[in-house]
């Protein structure tokens, strides 16, 4: 693209001029889904500030790539505890959006968050299950658009009441509009809560 050509005196200033010097000053927006309609395709090198996230972005190799401010992400957890039932599958039912910057959440029975932007993230879930009197394996998964994406497990043992904590990061390559979710599944002979200091979180990085 190279410099900007310099303005000659008493001559017309060109629209090539003026559109050139337009992408590369500092657009503002209000939201994402606002610089997603009206600059669908800037150059390589723009900028542009999002008023939603308080953020600013660079346009480079097709995608905009988050430079300052507050990073996109959101934080899951739950009101009060949630009993796992034994062996099958559960899909964490998260029910509070503890903070959310520029992502969508869902909460209940879909919980989980989608990214509305293309890039690397940093995603951790923590669940901590009561002790339940019973000693079996127990298996947090992180699954992005319903697919297994890492997983972690641990012996429920012990006979003392605090938390049983699995815990996983990963940093992951998501593509915008992928949801994050968590199963979590245990093998006890009884029901297992899943405490309230429990989460999910999703960080642009």
């Amino acid at each position: 693209m190279g410099i900007t050509p310099n303005v000659v005196a008493n001559t017309p200033i060109l629209s090539t001029w003026g559109n050139e010097t337009r992408d590369r000053a500092m657009q503002v927006f209000a939201t994402i889904a606002e610089r997603s309609s009206q600059w669908p395709t800037p150059p390589n090198g723009a900028h542009c500030f999002v008023t939603a996230t308080g953020s600013v972005y660079v346009y480079a190799g097709g995608a905009w790539v988050w430079m300052a401010g507050t990073p996109l992400g959101a934080r899951l957890t739950m009101v009060g505890a949630v009993s796992v039932p034994n062996a099958s599958p559960y899909t964490v039912a998260w029910d509070t959006v503890s903070w959310n910057n520029g992502t969508t959440t869902a909460t209940g029975g879909s919980a989980g968050i989608t990214v509305l932007e293309t890039g690397i993230y940093l995603v951790t879930a923590n669940v901590i299950l009561s002790y339940n009197g019973a000693s079996a394996m127990s298996r947090l998964q992180l699954q992005v658009n319903g697919v297994a994406s890492g997983d972690t497990a641990v012996q429920m043992v012990g006979t003392a009441t605090i938390g049983l904590g699995l815990t996983i990061a990963h940093t992951l390559s998501l593509t915008a509009g992928q949801k994050v979710s968590t199963l979590i599944s245990q093998g006890s002979s009884n029901a297992a809560a899943i405490r309230s200091d429990s989460h999910l979180a999703v960080t642009r990085q």
